[in-house]
């Protein structure tokens, strides 16, 4: 099944609420696939491969996030860590969930107020599991 035919499959009728998430990436091939599995789980899905495109995302005045996920090593000179600051300066429910392979060990000094670090490697489950108990918990 291709991907258009994926998102066509999962995405609610037309003026059905959807939970929009941003996921910040920059490893192509687990970006497709957590696309393909937020979709799955029900979630509007905006991709950012580095931390400039996920600011721009976040800044957009057309946008609204509800959730962000994102990975702290983004290969640039922002990462998820500042991602996710900009994000909460411009709303501050913003359900944030970071996943490194790596940083985990500043989480407590650089996470985010009421947001939650997954380890890689991780399941998709375990990811949309921990955004929507955050998402349930900003309501």
């Amino acid at each position: 099944m291709g991907l258009q035919q994926l998102r066509d499959t999962v995405l609610p009728p037309e003026g059905v609420c959807m939970f929009r998430i941003l996921y910040v990436e920059d490893d192509v091939v687990l970006q497709l696939d957590g696309e393909a599995s937020l979709l799955a789980a029900g979630y509007d899905v905006v991709l950012a491969s580095d931390g400039p495109s996920a600011c721009a995302c976040l800044r957009d005045p057309g946008a609204s996030f509800d959730g962000l996920i994102t990975d702290i090593d983004l290969g640039g000179a922002l990462k998820g860590w500042e991602v996710a600051d900009v994000g909460r300066a411009l709303t501050a429910r913003l359900s944030v969930v970071y996943v490194t392979g790596a940083a985990g060990h500043d989480f407590l000094s650089m996470g985010v107020p009421h947001s939650l670090m997954v380890p890689k490697p991780f399941t998709w489950a375990a990811i949309v599991s921990s955004l929507s108990g955050l998402m349930a918990a900003a309501a």
